[in-house]
């Protein structure tokens, strides 16, 4: 609503460069929207629910209604579910504006990276692309957002900082695009109602610190190597190779927390007891190191086999561990090495969900510390996968 609002209220025609910079800023953020939406409501094929509904209208592949600036009220009382080609191609046309806009437009970045520019736009288009599997576009426009050159994969001492580590987009040149918060928002003065309190452990005043924790499963952590410093994010098993290792705000607190509990996101300043300090943060919404990832696997699924098995290569040996080897030697490998690598690198930043249901894979939470009551493992192609829409 406040993209078409803010759309609606500006006229191309005679709008400034300014203006127009943000109209596109606003196409982004709607498409953004919507991506978002399509690929969570999306009803895909499974082994266990028809998709035929109750009132006898077959849903396979529908996603959401699109309601722009211009949807009337008439319009919206009777304005069904597209399909997954008309979302495409709606988010493809909000993106190709945008994307003109912006090239044209004035810089109104004010260093923060929370309005999308054009390296956004072309990271939001690889996403699209790769929902709808169309490698060769989905590499083309990673390729472009890292050409563009703004940006480049954090550091070991930015990923580990004490301080600024997942909280502060203008720490390196990683982050492409954030959503920020002041002291002064109503979440951050709330206390326990915003991003820091639920995703730190480490923010005392919050709701992670007084657990259940926020914990990397114990699978997923085995798959690091120890000279991944990634591994470092998490607190070691007692008597292992790292424990001791892990850099830590307070070491008496993180001697309390189990072992596996993360130490990924920062509380803001390092600051774990005051939250107008520590919650007043940033938040990821797209970090260059996705684009390299989505390269690599487009790369090796649209007949570039060693091109995209060696794009992964150097990123990781490059940048997260130097020993690394990437030994798949098929297309359907090098997919799957980039999804396992992605786990690792994009862990709580809440994109993760999206290759799951790209790829039809199943969900195995059975050893990631939860109560059993509340610990699942869902096969691939199973119902449980379907996003419901309570009634009540």
């Amino acid at each position: 609503l406040t993209c078409n609002n803010l759309m609606a209220s500006l006229d191309l025609a005679t709008a400034d460069e300014a203006q127009k910079t943000f109209y596109g800023a606003g196409l982004a953020f709607r498409a953004s929207t919507y991506l978002d939406m399509a690929r969570v409501y999306e009803f895909l094929p499974n082994d266990g629910t028809s998709s035929v509904n109750l009132n006898g209208n077959d849903v396979a592949g529908l996603t959401v209604p699109i309601v722009t600036e211009k949807t009337t009220e008439a319009e919206s009382r009777n304005n069904p579910r597209v399909t997954r080609h008309q979302m495409f191609e709606f988010i493809i046309g909000d993106l190709d504006q945008a994307e003109q806009l912006i090239a044209s437009g004035v810089q109104t970045s004010d260093g923060w990276h929370n309005i999308p520019d054009l390296a956004v736009v072309y990271g939001l288009k690889a996403r699209t692309y790769m929902w709808v599997e169309d490698y060769p576009k989905a590499a083309e426009y990673a390729r472009k957002a890292i050409d563009s050159g703004k940006y480049a994969p954090m550091t070991r001492e930015e990923w580990l900082s004490t301080t600024d580590g997942f909280n502060n987009s203008r720490l390196g040149r990683s982050w492409m695009w954030c959503a920020k918060t002041m002291k002064e928002d109503a979440c951050v003065q709330s206390g326990i109602l915003n991003w820091t309190a639920w995703a730190s452990n480490e923010a005392q005043y919050g709701y992670a610190a007084a657990g259940p924790y926020n914990m990397i499963s114990v699978a997923l952590y085995n798959k690091m190597s120890d000279r991944d410093f990634r591994k470092l994010s998490y607190k070691a098993p007692e008597g292992s190779a790292l424990a001791g290792q892990e850099p830590v705000i307070d070491a008496a607190f993180a001697a309390t927390l189990p072992a596996y509990s993360s130490f990924k996101f920062r509380p803001g300043a390092g600051n774990i007891d005051d939250y107008n300090v520590g919650s007043a943060t940033c938040l990821p919404l797209m970090r260059i190191e996705e684009m390299y990832y989505i390269l690599a696997e487009a790369q090796a699924m649209s007949g570039s086999l060693a091109q995209g098995k060696s794009t992964l290569e150097t990123f990781v040996k490059t940048y997260r561990d130097p020993a690394y080897v990437c030994a798949a030697s098929t297309p359907a490998e090098v997919q799957e090495e980039v999804f396992q690598q992605k786990r690792v690198e994009l862990w709580g930043e809440g994109l993760m969900y999206y290759d799951y249901m790209r790829l039809h894979k199943g969900i195995d939470r059975t050893r990631a510390h939860a109560p059993y009551v509340y610990t699942f493992h869902i096969p691939a192609g199973a119902k449980n996968l379907i996003y419901c829409l309570p009634d009540t």
